[in-house]
């Protein structure tokens, strides 16, 4: 289940580059914050912040599955501590970006 709070919305931007240095060919996703349309916590800054990049880039279930656009970052598969009820794990999933403007 996708979740969303009004107060908090990180919006990213997902192109794909391709080049060639030397002998050598890349392809590479990058995820640019668009801080401008952002507001509040930012899961996925969270997530680099407190894994690496690696680990952060992996935990989007979808990312594999998108095009290079607009897309907003929300949590989904979210587990909660069976005692106190807290989140304490979730996956991150990137979804189209609609300007509500």
């Amino acid at each position: 289940m996708l979740t969303e709070r009004e107060d908090n919305l990180e919006v990213v931007r997902l192109s794909t580059e391709y080049y060639k240095r030397g002998r050598n060919f890349y392809y590479s996703r990058v995820i640019s914050p668009l801080t401008k349309l952002s507001k509040g916590w930012g899961p996925f800054e969270d997530e680099v912040s407190n894994v690496g990049v690696r680990e952060a880039m992996e935990s989007l279930i979808n990312l594999s599955e998108c095009a290079d656009g607009i897309y907003k970052v929300v949590t989904c598969n979210e587990s909660q501590d069976w005692e106190t009820g807290i989140v304490d794990d979730y996956d991150l999933m990137l979804v189209e970006y609609v300007d509500q403007t």
